[in-house]
């Protein structure tokens, strides 16, 4: 399962000096500049947006709307420089040790949104599981636009396939999958 493939992943870098892990899927294209980027933030856990493989083509970073007790997705986020998230998905995110250091095994499981101290039907992965964690930690979570990071299937889906169906979507157009 993915997330134990996490957590081994991030024990393995407690066996080391490493002062940082990258974590990639393995369905993921991007230009040999992507982890520069990243580290050049210097941020301590931050991320490409990466998009679904199918309509609406959704970004895998989302906001968390306390007051109904859900996460959804962060649709019109800015397109030119890094910000704020609640989520973000592991497709190619770097977070520092210290992140794990300050946080309780597992880093990485399931779970269940809760609301008012009641769990909900909406189901959360490893990777909401993991930001939910660090957020009640107190760390900030960071995603960067600034390149556009491939998602591997039928074809290279990228960012702007999104915003393109979206704005099809916005204009009336009749868009299928």
């Amino acid at each position: 399962m993915i997330h134990e493939a996490r957590n081994n992943a991030v024990q393995r870098m407690f066996e080391t000096s490493c002062d940082a892990i990258l974590f990639i899927d393995s369905d993921q294209t991007f230009p040999h500049t992507a982890l520069d980027l990243l580290i050049e933030k210097h941020k301590d856990i931050i991320g490409y947006p990466i998009v679904r493989k199918k309509p609406p083509y959704y970004p895998n970073i989302s906001r968390w709307y306390s007051d109904e007790g859900v996460y959804k997705v962060y649709e019109n986020y800015p397109q030119n420089h890094i910000f704020q998230v609640d989520t973000i998905g592991m497709g190619f995110t770097y977070i520092r040790r210290e992140v794990f250091e300050k946080i309780e095994k597992p880093y990485f499981d399931f779970g269940w949104v809760e609301k008012d101290g009641k769990r909900t039907d909406q189901m959360i992965g490893e990777d909401v599981y993991f930001c939910k964690k660090v957020k009640e930690a107190g760390f900030k979570i960071w995603a960067n636009p600034e390149i556009e990071i491939g998602h591997l299937g039928m074809f290279e889906y990228l960012p702007r396939i999104y915003f393109n169906y979206a704005k099809m979507r916005e204009e009336g157009r009749d868009v299928k999958g």
